[in-house]
């Protein structure tokens, strides 16, 4: 698995990296994580800038079942 993917399951394949042209769901600012909900419609999936999955986080991980943060390897 990709250094710049995180992970928190199990035996579950890591989603393609964020491009420049993934932008949050809610401010349309470069996107930095996706979050994944498998079991809802067809793979259900929100894309957050920093700020907002930070705001957003404690609710995200308890209902998400997949998250991959790439905070950390944003560019400035």
């Amino acid at each position: 698995m990709s250094s710049a993917v995180m992970d928190v399951t199990d035996g579950v394949a890591a989603a393609p990296l964020l491009t420049a042209a993934d932008r949050c769901d809610r401010c349309s600012a470069p996107a930095r994580v996706r979050v994944l909900f498998p079991l809802i419609g067809d793979g259900a999936e929100l894309l957050f800038c920093g700020h907002h999955y930070q705001a957003h986080e404690s609710a995200l991980t308890v209902s998400a079942v997949i998250v991959h943060d790439q905070r950390e390897h944003a560019s400035p």
